[in-house]
Formats: C-alpha cells, sequence, structure tokens
C-alpha cells in the first residue's frame, strides 16, 4: 500500500449492510400495506360505530311499527346492497308485510304470513341468517327476487325465541360476507329485534288496554242493570202491596157500583122497561170492564212478566185487528154509534207479544165503550219514522187538577172518570205490560172535555 492512499472498503460488510437495508424497507413497507390495512379496518370500524350509534338514536325515538319497518329496510339494504326487499313484522294474529322496494300497499296486505311459522311448506327455520329455496315459498314470495342471477336471502329478528320480525332480501347468489360484516349484521339483528319486540310489546299493550276498556263499560253497564235490578226488588214488595191495595180499593168500589145497578133494577119500583134496561146495560158494561181489569192484573201479577221481556216478535196489526173487531162488535154498548176501525192495509209490521197487545187493546175498548155515550169508538194510527202509534179516545177520562201530564202514566189515582171507578187503575196496567213489552203507553190529554187520548207506542220490526 502507497503511503497516504485511503483503506480499500470491506466488500462483504457493504453486501450485508445493503442487505439489510433491503430487509429493513421490505418491513417498512410490509408495516405501512398492515397499517393501510389497519386503517381500513378502523374506518370501517369507525363507520359501523357511527351507524350503530344512528340506528340505536333512531330507534329510540321511533314507536310506530311502519316508520320502524322502512327505515330497517333502508339499512339493510346499505348493508347488504339489496336489489330488492321485504319486512314482515309480528302483527296480532299473523306476520305482516310492512313496507318492501316497489310494493304497493295491495301488494302487502296480500303477503301477510302465518304465525308462528311464516312458511308452513319449508322446513323449521333456524333463527340465524341464511339463503332460502324460492321453489319451497308462497308463490308471491317469489317477486322478491329481481332477477334469475340474484338468490333470497332470510334476515330475522328474533327476541328471547319469539320471531318478531323478519326480511327477505333479494341478493347476488355469489355474495360473501366478510366477518366483520357479519358482526355488524348481527348486531343490527339484536338492536331491530328490541326495537320490533318493544313496539309489538307496546300494541300488544294497548290492546289490552282497549279489550280491558270495553270490558270495565260492560262490568259497569251489569253493575248498574243489577244496582237497578236490586232497587227494584227492595222496592217490589212495598209497591205491590201498596198496589194491591189501591187495585183491591178501586175493584170492591166498581163491584159496589154493580151490585148497586143490579139492586136498583131488580127492586127498583116504579121504573118502566127502558129505565130497568139502561141500569142492567150500565152494569153489564161496568162488569165487562170490571172483567177486563182483572185479567190485566192476573197477567200483571203472572210470575216472570213485569219487568222482563215478552214473546216480542214481528206482528201485523192487520190480523190482528181482524181479529179483535170480531170480539169487540159483540160487546154490550150503548147506542148503536159506528166502531171506527183504522185502515192497516199498508202498514208495516212492529215487534210486539201478540197475545199482551190483544188484552191491552180489549182493556182499552171496554173503558172506552163504557164512557161512550152513544158507544162509538174511534181507533186511529199515527206514524214515526222509528216507531208506530195505536190511539184511541178514552171518552170523559180526566187529570184531577194540579197534575202534570208526562208522557206515562205513573200514579193510577191521577186519572178519573166521574162516577165510575178504576180508570186509573186500568191505565197502570196496561202501561206496565207495554212497559215489558218494550214499548209505552202515551198520553193526551189536551183533547178538552171528550175525555184523554191513549197511545200504544210500538217499534218497528
Amino acid at each position: 500500500m502507497k503511503q497516504g492512499a485511503e483503506p480499500l472498503v470491506d466488500s462483504d460488510a457493504v453486501t450485508e449492510a445493503w442487505a439489510q437495508t433491503l430487509k429493513a424497507d421490505r418491513r417498512a413497507a410490509q408495516l405501512f400495506k398492515e397499517l393501510d390495512i389497519l386503517r381500513g379496518e378502523v374506518k370501517a370500524r369507525a363507520q359501523q360505530a357511527a351507524l350503530m350509534r344512528h340506528v340505536a338514536n333512531v330507534l329510540s325515538a321511533t314507536v310506530r311499527v311502519d316508520q320502524l319497518a322502512s327505515m330497517l329496510l333502508d339499512v339493510l339494504q346499505g348493508e347488504f346492497g339489496a336489489s330488492q326487499g321485504l319486512v314482515w313484522t309480528l302483527g296480532e294474529d299473523s306476520y305482516e308485510a310492512r313496507t318492501g322496494m316497489r310494493f304497493d300497499r295491495g301488494q302487502l296486505h296480500s303477503l301477510h304470513l302465518p304465525v308462528p311459522h311464516p312458511f308452513p311448506s319449508y322446513p323449521v327455520l333456524i333463527y340465524q341468517a341464511q339463503w332460502l329455496e324460492p321453489e319451497l315459498l308462497p308463490p308471491a314470495l317469489r317477486l322478491i327476487q329481481s332477477r334469475q342471477d340474484q338468490g333470497l336471502f332470510f334476515v330475522p329478528f328474533e327476541h328471547q325465541t319469539l320471531l318478531v320480525g323478519f326480511a327477505i332480501l333479494s341478493l347476488p347468489q355469489d355474495k360473501a360476507f366478510m366477518p366483520a360484516e357479519q358482526e355488524s349484521q348481527e348486531v343490527l339483528q339484536r338492536l331491530f329485534a328490541s326495537a320490533l319486540h318493544d313496539t309489538w310489546r307496546l300494541q300488544e299493550l294497548q290492546r289490552q288496554k282497549e279489550i280491558l276498556a270495553k270490558e270495565k263499560e260492560d262490568l259497569k253497564v251489569q253493575a248498574m242493570a243489577l244496582e237497578h235490578q236490586n232497587r227494584l226488588l227492595f222496592k217490589g214488595q212495598t209497591f205491590k202491596v201498596e198496589f194491591l191495595g189501591y187495585a183491591a180499593g178501586e175493584l170492591r168500589g166498581q163491584l159496589l157500583g154493580i151490585l148497586n145497578l143490579l139492586g136498583r133494577a131488580r127492586g127498583g119500583t116504579g121504573l118502566d122497561t127502558e129505565a130497568r134496561d139502561t141500569l142492567l146495560l150500565d152494569a153489564l158494561l161496568a162488569g165487562k170492564h170490571m172483567a177486563e181489569l182483572l185479567r190485566d192484573l192476573a197477567e200483571l201479577a203472572r210470575p216472570g212478566t213485569s219487568g222482563l221481556p215478552m214473546e216480542v216478535r214481528p206482528l201485523d196489526l192487520g190480523e190482528l185487528f181482524c181479529e179483535l173487531r170480531t170480539l169487540v162488535e159483540a160487546f154490550p154498548r150503548r147506542g148503536g154509534a159506528p166502531l171506527g176501525w183504522p185502515e192497516l192495509l199498508e202498514l208495516p209490521e212492529v215487534l210486539a207479544d201478540r197475545n199482551a197487545l190483544a188484552q191491552i187493546l180489549l182493556s182499552l175498548i171496554a173503558g172506552a165503550l163504557r164512557g161512550s155515550p152513544d158507544g162509538s169508538l174511534r181507533i186511529w194510527v199515527e206514524r214515526e219514522p222509528l216507531s208506530l202509534s195505536l190511539c184511541l179516545l178514552l171518552p170523559g177520562l180526566q187529570v184531577r187538577e194540579g197534575v202534570i201530564v208526562a208522557r206515562r202514566i205513573l200514579r193510577p189515582e191521577d186519572f178519573y172518570i166521574q162516577g165510575q171507578s178504576g180508570a186509573g187503575l186500568g191505565l197502570v196496567i196496561c202501561g206496565q205490560l207495554m212497559d215489558a213489552m218494550g214499548g209505552a203507553l202515551v198520553i193526551d190529554a189536551t183533547v178538552g172535555d171528550a175525555g184523554t187520548v191513549i197511545g200504544l207506542e210500538l217499534a218497528l220490526a
């Protein structure tokens, strides 16, 4: 070596250093690549976390199942990349199709599925996402498959072994899911399943509340009916004793009047034949009226009649009046005045008990003939939109002074016929029989001294 020359560089050391540099460079490139992958994963995780927060926030403020189903489908479309899809939720007695891409309301209504297994012809589905076989599904569900190269993917929403909803998506058949995607989808499934379950429970509680409210109203009505019935039963015995005491007094007075007339006719010295016949006719009329009152009283006292429904059926008034006309024409009456009957050919049927209505009419007709000075009778019909009234005039029947006349008779002592007994009693009995039949006995005392108009109000059949 010459003096002053630099020493030679060791080539092996340089080669080794260069190899280490290349190795470090490759390691750095690999680390940068791994760092990019980690950054991508962190970004994806951040996006997933942001999506989860957004979904959780929206779910916490969403209570309507239609809004929830619409949001669910939008999220699934973004996560799975679905070109078509449909969402069902658990309803009262079926899985109801709530929302779908390009499905109208009519199609959604026809796609309701049974519970607990929405696809009866399909093998039992486990509660996890899976591909479906379209040929085993109802034909209507195949409309979800948008293209031939796509399949149907089942996404269930299960909460504590209860399938509260599910979605069917149209996805490419070669669709593969990464582990991170599967984790995100599972979290979304749990979130939506919990929200759907809460919504379903809320709807179920609302239905139960409505049922309980209806039952409460029904029980309230029943309680009021029982209270009214108990009140009537409590007052019934006292009223019955008082009413029977009043009826006995009225009928005794009427019987004494009949006996008085018969006694005068039997021992009436100086009476001519016409006067004696008049006394006998008055006694006969009073007896006929008394017989009708006694029959009404027996019907009212019959167990199960007062206050309880009778055998109320649609009734043809024309047939009833033809039958009554034959009986009434045989009644004893004064003079030869005509009997005025209503025209019933075009009248509708009414709801009434045939026997009870015939008995009431005969009792009122007997009272009208008894009070008629010329033996006339006038019956007519007044038509209302929902009812029909049979009206007749009771001659001589007056309302006691100071009594406010209501539509229905409450006290027999408020009505009287001068010199006669039992008029108010008969009206009260007839009124109670009409109430038991579902009708009403209506009075009109505004006709003056001629008497009082009595109406039998009956509902149309």
